[in-house]
């Protein structure tokens, strides 16, 4: 079943690279309680879950914890530039942090998130790394002076 919704990622994303299509399937999972369970839905008895074939052709991903979650997408408007959407639960003390690393390429950057007027707890932001590949976009966040555990997310950015 992976080899044919890899096949169908080739098809879909005819740029996507390897390590592109491994994050893919990785982060679209369904995760799986299993033994030494650590907590980030990755476990040695079922890997990082149940194949999500809809998820990983998705242009979409997404990642959440009680605290956050993150959806990171292609911008419709912008080809190469990603849009990240953060959502919290927990009022916070200032808009999230993003951090996005393309490991291949050695690039990345921090920046801080744009509240959404009239929505609450919703923030906003966008970067272009300049290039396809693999990023890895981290959100971290503070809630009365504490930092709140962070969100990560891999995300295959293709042109």
């Amino acid at each position: 079943m992976v080899s044919g919704v890899v096949a169908l990622m080739k098809a879909h994303f005819p740029g996507i690279t390897n390590d592109a299509i491994r994050a893919r399937l990785e982060s679209s999972a369904f995760p799986m309680e299993g033994p030494d369970n650590d907590g980030n839905g990755v476990n040695d008895y079922y890997g990082h879950g149940i194949l999500n074939a809809v998820g990983a052709l998705s242009p979409v991903a997404s990642q959440s914890n009680v605290y956050l979650r993150v959806g990171v997408s292609g911008n419709p408007l912008m080809p190469g530039e990603v849009l990240v959407l953060v959502q919290a639960f927990v009022p916070l003390d200032d808009a999230p942090m993003v951090n996005w690393v393309m490991r291949d390429a050695g690039i990345g950057a921090s920046f801080k998130l744009s509240p959404v007027t009239g929505r609450p707890g919703i923030y906003i932001g966008r970067f272009a790394p300049g290039q396809s590949g693999t990023v890895t976009v981290t959100v971290t966040a503070m809630r009365n002076g504490s930092a709140l555990p962070k969100v990560s997310v891999g995300y295959a950015v293709v042109d």
